[in-house]
């Protein structure tokens, strides 16, 4: 190129000759990620890429004209040439209409929350929490899950005297884990949404990198197989997707308990929320479940439940081995390993083909504690494992059927 200065008309027609920079993702695809469906990519980190991409295509194009103008120039330069690439954008498709509507809907899921929040004030905030702790405010005690000889699951006869509840808490990017908590001694006639009144106060979810998201309410009632309340902030837990979350939550929370959740006012009427509309109740149904890992950078893990719903405890059994339903979960079954079940009536057996031995002790774990959490989702009561060694998990003894647990994620407040 030659110094000599560009015209405007002259920079148009380069422009013109620009490739349009659009994401071809499918919006339904980029909507379902939102919902906790199927999360193909990870939202925010496409969009500084293109941007940089844009820029670099018109600094070689435009970079030795726009470097010989003056500040002024550049910048009345700069407001007149966006245009032509704008319409462009918007006669290649509609598309980028729709996929700009859905990248704000997914900002509205941490925009809501105090995920949103930057990772030092977090980690400033979990720094304080672990130094300088309340010395009334109890806090929630997780189970190390690769701790030699360590469940990461929870059975009846861990409870002695305790009590328990569940409670649905949401990672940073928008997962809702399925958690079980173990509350001291209480009433045996406590429900579980009378616990929940009690002690959800009392779950320190920032601490340990989820979002503070419980209690959802401070008012529930029961009636039969229905439980009702207000939901705290609930304008800013139903912006948009935002909503699809919340009944998440209230499912892993309650659906092991009740069939139906209503969302009221003060007045105990029914809440209109924009997403769904009117809706009397909400269905909790969460069983018939498989269960995945997710895993943290850190090596921790936690097991969470498939978003489908099977028709058999076979058919979820084959899922968590061979469809992993976005980038986020993990097969609890080593690619070395091939798993093998059969159903008699009420009873399940489960082997193994490959290499067992070179598996470690932590795959071991999640592999069984999956199929057992993937069957007790099924009202199965035990597992029968063949093939396997007295001695190979600690804590298991598979000369006998095994036992379900209770739950996942076992965790204490004391």
């Amino acid at each position: 190129m030659t110094k000599r200065k560009w015209t405007e008309q002259e920079i148009e027609n380069e422009l013109k000759k620009l490739p349009v920079i659009s994401n071809r993702v499918n919006p339904d695809d980029i909507y379902q990620h939102v919902k906790l469906r199927n999360r193909k990519h990870k939202p925010f980190h496409w969009m500084p890429v293109a941007a940089g991409t844009a820029a670099a295509a018109l600094m070689l194009v435009l970079g030795p004209g726009l470097f010989n103008q003056d500040s002024s120039n550049d910048q009345q330069m700069s407001s007149d040439s966006a245009l032509p690439v704008e319409e462009l954008a918007e006669e290649e498709s509609s598309e980028e209409t729709v996929q700009e509507t859905q990248e704000d809907r997914n900002e509205e899921v941490f925009e809501s929350s105090e995920a949103a929040d930057t990772a030092e004030e977090s980690s400033e905030s979990t720094e304080a929490a672990i130094e300088e702790p309340s010395e009334t405010e109890e806090e929630l005690d997780t189970v190390i899950l690769d701790e030699e000889g360590e469940k990461g699951v929870l059975f009846e006869e861990d409870l002695g005297n305790n009590r328990y509840f569940e409670a649905g808490l949401v990672t940073s990017d928008a997962y809702v884990i399925p958690f079980t908590i173990v509350v001291p001694q209480g009433d045996e006639t406590q429900s579980a949404a009378s616990l929940y009144k009690e002690w959800a106060d009392q779950i320190d979810e920032a601490s340990f990198g989820f979002i503070d998201y419980h209690p959802v309410s401070r008012s529930l009632t029961e009636e039969e197989q229905t439980v009702s309340g207000m939901i705290e902030m609930l304008d800013e837990k139903t912006q948009g997707a935002s909503a699809t979350i919340l009944i998440d939550v209230l499912k892993e929370t309650f659906g092991s308990f009740y069939d139906q959740f209503r969302i009221v006012d003060e007045n105990n009427e029914t809440v209109e929320i924009s997403e769904f509309g009117e809706v009397e109740s909400y269905d909790l149904k969460n069983d018939n479940k498989g269960f995945y890992i997710y895993e943290n950078e850190d090596g921790s893990y936690f097991y969470v439940k498939s978003y489908n719903q099977f028709s058999s405890v076979q058919e979820a059994l084959m899922a968590i081995e061979e469809q992993v339903p976005n980038d986020q979960y993990e097969s609890p079954v080593p690619g070395n390993v091939d798993m093998n079940y059969e159903v008699d009536n009420t009873d399940l057996t489960v082997s193994f083909e490959g290499d067992m031995a070179s598996v470690s002790e932590v795959e071991r774990r999640k592999l069984i504690e999956s199929v057992l959490l993937t069957a007790e989702s099924f009202a199965f009561n035990t597992v029968q494992f063949t093939g396997l060694e007295n001695e190979y998990l600690p804590g298991y003894d598979f000369t006998e059927p095994v036992k379900v647990p209770i739950g996942g994620n076992a965790a204490f407040i004391e």
